[in-house]
């Protein structure tokens, strides 16, 4: 996978997982449900995600179970299993409340889409840093938060390499939340008509940047060879 690595909201311990949990591929949004099993790998109904072989990938984009993200956390955890860190979520709710912020102070400019909100869409730990995207009424930029951002000075930028190619990040400091590293993809926001269709293209974006190149078995399988 190109040395991509996730963490994963179960951090990559099935041990966390309630039998009944739904999980979502990081990469392609693919769900794996327990109650449905997974016809591609020939996993019956009934098997939980932490019961899966060791040889299943995602039958969408080829993943590994580690991209996957927990969707529905079914069932209490038996005795023994260990809550999951609420990093994630902390961060993205700082996030939203900063933007929230900032959108109060913009609202009379003409750059302000007055049928736009706020949003975090899919936000994860992507190796050692937490990516997603952030649709505003004004912009429309991929986000990432890391440790090593905290040091940077705001306006500066550099490239990081993620699975689709290299993309150019500017450091910016957000009230609340310090420094992070944008990638503008939309600024302002004219085009779009109403929240759902910046919410579509948004998650389509980070499907893009985050998709691996190498080709999947569903692919392999039905003899699809085009890009998904």
């Amino acid at each position: 996978m190109s040395g991509l690595a996730f963490e994963g909201s179960y951090l990559g311990d099935a041990a966390r997982l309630a039998d009944d949990a739904k999980l979502e591929c990081g990469i392609c949004w693919h769900v794996y449900d327990p109650a449905e099993g997974d016809g591609v790998w020939q996993v019956p109904p009934g098997t939980p995600f932490s019961a899966l072989p060791d040889h299943w990938r995602c039958p969408e984009c080829d993943a590994e179970p580690s991209t996957f993200m927990v969707l529905s956390a079914g069932a209490a955890p038996s005795a023994g299993h260990h809550p999951v860190a609420p990093t994630v979520d902390a961060s993205v709710a700082a996030l939203v409340d900063a933007y929230r912020e900032a959108g109060a102070r913009m609202r009379d400019l003409p750059v302000h889409h007055a049928g736009l909100e706020v949003e975090a869409v899919g936000f994860r730990q992507v190796g050692d840093a937490l990516i997603g995207v952030m649709v505003t009424p004004w912009c429309m930029n991929l986000v990432r938060m890391a440790e090593d951002v905290r040091s940077r000075a705001e306006g500066t930028s550099r490239e990081h390499d993620l699975p689709a190619g290299r993309f150019t990040f500017t450091t910016g400091k957000l009230d609340g939340v310090g420094m992070v590293e944008l990638c503008s993809l939309f600024s302002p926001m004219a085009e779009f008509a109403d929240q759902e269709a910046a919410s579509a293209v948004a998650r389509e974006s980070l499907t893009i940047v985050l998709r691996p190149p190498a080709r999947g078995r569903r692919a392999f399988l039905t003899g699809d060879d085009h890009e998904r």
